[in-house]
């Protein structure tokens, strides 16, 4: 069953990270960019994107422009959430999990501007 995510609290001042569905993974690191929040959690039927995109809107109008998405889980969340952090925003704020040569794995933070579309 879906965990419903609860409108988030975090540090004034600091960005925040959503986290698009939160799974087994250590995600401690990320939090140097900012406050964690996830926005779901658990198993959701990826066909019923209205409901995914219910779930998440009233977490993510309360997303500001420095805000970051951390890329994790279902393709196709992680889409819905880019969508709706542009339209909102007009760029992302991308955070993508890499692991080195050596094995090592932190975060890399990668803005895209979307302005040239129009």
């Amino acid at each position: 069953m879906p965990t419903m995510p609860t409108l988030p609290t975090h540090t004034p001042g600091r960005p925040k990270v959503y986290v698009v569905n939160k799974g087994t993974h250590d995600y401690s690191k990320a939090t140097t960019y900012g406050d964690l929040i996830y926005l779901t959690e658990g198993y959701y039927n990826l066909l019923s994107i209205g409901k995914i995109y219910r779930t998440i809107l009233p977490v993510l109008k309360q997303s500001g422009p420095d805000d970051l998405i951390l890329l994790c889980g279902p393709t196709i969340m992680n889409s819905l959430v880019c969508s709706m952090m542009a339209v909102k925003h007009g760029h992302l704020n991308l955070l993508l999990f890499l692991t080195s040569r050596e094995g090592t794995t932190n975060y890399r933070k990668r803005t895209v501007l979307l302005n040239n579309l129009k």
